[in-house]
């Protein structure tokens, strides 16, 4: 067989492989660099993907001025999979800039465009990016009211492999459902990370006077729906929504009542372009309000809590799943977007179910959710209850409603997924279920409602996750056995992967790391914590929860980042960690790394519906804290677009295509809108059906059969073709162990 023959065979066997991967947005390398508190020594770090073979290594590059050449960092070269990020002594200057280069066998195949040196650093555990933001202009509403940045979100809008904000506006007289009260609009904002505001000046999304202002009303999903390489953007709107162009959806009438509540008019759903904010396509909100009282009450509360996500409902493409209800009438809807319009795959509604069904569906649902697989597609887990991939009833264990809760790998030896939650019914108290069956595994009882629960490795003594509970919930072990008491200021609301290990820090307003000491008599532990790091002249959201606008591995290696506004909202700030990873005792990270989080299939769809209802934080869906055994599992994911990004490089176990989507989207787009000066137009009831991508599973570049390569030199010991993520190479290793690689143009890399 010649080597023309093996190259398409090898293209046909990994574009039949893509069939069963996950789409995925294509990133860079994520590589920042930030001053260590008082000193003048810099933390670099990088991004690690789940694509990357086991065996690759890293260079780091610094140059001193910002024309001047750069050169190897001595100490931070070979590096392999568990070392990205390094310490440069005496790097942290205005001047200095760095670069990554990525290596398979020896032979760079990447290297990352070059960034400078953050001099914003907290102390000698943290540093900060800060992004100025611009208001909408205060005092124009009904209410006078003034904004503040309210809940986000990151995704790529423009295709260049790194991450936007995204994130809403919320005024002053922004309002619970149970409240009344007139509110103000909420505006979404984009920005990128170089403080460019992505849409113009004074442009938003407004999402107009329809849409009350609350933390149960707004919800956004910000993803690549359609498989183009950029993301959009999918939100509930109502008529006298504009985009950023003033296009307006509907007609100018405002429905609230006197007491702040919209209880009439129509509901839409609308997905904008992310990268301009123009809507694309609108069509009726599914499922309608319909009799308010149906859903909990006669007044407007519960009619209006909604949360929403991205769910791979097929295991392969990302659909938007919007919930409306849970403490009555409990209804979801699932949606596609193939480029031009919005196609519904699916209506979940409760008081559809037969009855026996309804009582178990009804009222069990939490003021969040969260997603996981399960048999090769994602379900929705919310509260007591799931649904399945395909809309249907998945399961409930009937102990209703609840404020918190967190869906992960909590039991390292017990199979698939658990559930930790409080309960906010008798018996009131904290449990942990089987998130493939609800069953519950144990629970902890107490008097009255347990408003708020939490889960984090902080202690490497008991295997998995700790857990505990507001009130007299104490801290207890993932298999639940209690433990010791919890300190009084020990967080009951996020937990972060920040310092060198592998075990989690809870914060509520800081960064905190807690810390055990052993117990005695009936071996209970004493708990402590100690503040990690401090945010003077930023400030939290959502009052009491002191929630982020956004925790997520926004970039840098996996441990995660934190957005903070300002406290005058005038600027947001993203905290990153500047502690060294630990490769030795119970928190050593895995010797072939830990890729990051974003591209583990769980995580990611975390940071989409992590700000829905009360905010909770992300979870990856294998178990990663104290004392792990084997490596960190890796998602076969296909990455999507043709953006500018860094390539990947592929793993020998499994390579990845870049997909792009073969649609169009028409400039006379479905979207049923009008300008702001024309008449209005009311949004279509029908969806037509689901266009396929006819190349989905194609390279997004020209493959052209040339292997002008002097593949005929007598010292060629072997040649591969694979794909790196956006493109076929061609790997010639030569008989004096040299390695060579090259595009199909015979252009050596």
């Amino acid at each position: 067989m010649n080597r023309i023959t093996v190259f398409f065979a090898t293209v046909a066997l990994l574009c039949l492989s893509v069939m069963a991967q996950r789409q995925m947005e294509r990133l860079d390398r994520g590589l920042i660099a930030a001053k260590i508190g008082s000193t003048n020594n810099a933390f670099v770090s990088w991004r690690l993907f789940a694509t990357d073979p086991a065996n690759v290594t890293f260079n780091l590059y610094r140059a001193t001025s910002a024309t001047g050449a750069f050169s190897l960092v001595s100490n931070c070269s070979s590096l392999d999979a568990a070392h990205t990020n390094c310490n440069v002594s005496g790097g942290a200057g205005t001047n200095d800039r760095y670069q990554v280069a990525v290596l398979v066998n020896g032979a760079e195949v990447e290297r990352s465009k070059a960034v400078a040196v953050w001099q914003t650093s907290v102390n000698n555990n943290g540093a900060y990016l800060e992004i100025p933001v611009s208001k909408p202009v205060s005092g124009t509403g009904p209410q006078g009211g003034t904004y503040s940045v309210y809940d986000g979100t990151v995704a790529d809008l423009d295709g260049d492999g790194e991450y936007e904000v995204i994130f809403f506006w919320a005024p002053d007289n922004m309002q619970d459902n149970s409240k009344g009260g007139i509110t103000d609009n909420v505006y979404i904002d984009a920005y990128k990370l170089n403080g460019t505001k992505l849409w113009g000046a004074g442009k938003y999304i407004n999402l107009g006077p329809n849409i009350r202002a609350g933390a149960h009303y707004q919800t956004f999903l910000v993803y690549d729906f359609d498989g183009d390489g950029k993301a959009e953007i999918i939100v509930k709107t109502a008529d006298g929504t504009t985009d950023t162009q003033g296009t307006r959806i509907g007609n100018t009438t405002v429905y609230r009542n006197s007491d702040g509540w919209v209880l009439t008019g129509s509901e839409y759903l609308t997905v904008f372009e992310g990268a301009t904010g123009k809507i694309i396509d609108t069509k009726p909100f599914e499922v309608a309000r319909g009799t308010v009282s149906s859903w909990g009450d006669d007044y407007g509360n519960r009619v209006d809590r909604f949360l929403s996500t991205v769910a791979y409902l097929d295991g392969k493409k990302p659909s938007a799943v919007m919930w409306r209800g849970y403490y009555a009438r409990t209804t979801a809807s699932a949606w596609d977007f193939n480029g031009e319009a919005l196609v519904k795959r699916w209506t979940f509604d409760s008081s559809t179910l037969p009855s026996a069904d309804k009582t178990k569906y009804e009222g069990q649902g939490n003021h969040n959710l969260s997603v996981a697989e399960l048999n090769g597609r994602d379900i929705i887990i919310t509260g007591a209850i799931a649904i399945d991939g395909d809309g249907k009833p998945l399961f409930s264990n009937g102990s209703k409603h609840g404020d918190a809760m967190h869906v992960s790998k909590h039991i390292p030896s017990r199979a698939g997924l658990q559930v930790f939650r409080c309960l906010e019914n008798s018996p009131f108290g904290v449990q942990m279920y089987d998130a493939t069956n609800g069953k519950i595994i144990w629970s902890v009882s107490q008097d009255g409602d347990t408003g708020r629960a939490l889960c984090a490795d902080i202690d490497p003594e008991y295997p998995g996750s700790e857990c505990w509970g507001s009130g007299t919930v104490d801290i207890h072990s993932a298999e639940g056995t209690r433990l010791g008491s919890k300190p009084n200021n020990l967080s009951v609301n996020m937990s972060v992967w920040w310092d060198g290990d592998t075990g989690r820090e809870t914060w509520d307003g800081s960064v905190i790391k807690v810390s055990a000491s052993a117990g005695s008599g009936s071996n209970l532990r004493t708990y402590s914590r100690a503040e990690l790091l401090t945010h003077s002249g930023a400030t939290t959201i959502g009052g009491t929860k002191k929630n982020p606008v956004l925790q997520a591995d926004i970039f840098g290696d996996w441990r995660e980042e934190i957005i903070l506004p300002t406290t005058n909202s005038n600027a947001i700030r993203i905290y990153t960690t500047t502690m060294a990873t630990t490769h030795t005792g119970a928190g050593a990270i895995p010797s072939q790394g830990i890729p990051t989080l974003m591209q583990n299939k769980m995580y990611r769809l975390a940071a989409t519906w992590q700000h829905s209802g009360y905010n909770q934080p992300p979870w990856v869906d294998f178990f990663l804290g104290y004392n792990m055994t084997g490596q960190v599992p890796r998602d076969n994911i296909v990455y999507v677009g043709s953006g500018s990004s860094s390539s990947s490089v592929a793993r020998s176990s499994s390579s990845s295509v870049v997909v792009s989507s073969s649609s169009v989207r028409s400039s006379s787009s479905s979207s049923l809108v009008q300008s702001s000066s024309s008449s209005a137009v009311t949004p279509s009831s029908s969806s037509s059906s689901l266009e396929q991508s006819s190349s989905s599973s194609s390279s997004s570049e020209e493959a052209t059969p040339v292997l002008n390569t002097n593949s005929a030199e007598k010292n060629v010991k072997s040649l591969r073709v694979y794909f790196d993520g956006s493109r076929v190479l061609i790997k010639k290793t030569l008989s004096n162990g040299k390695v060579r690689i090259f595009d199909l143009n015979g252009n050596e890399k």
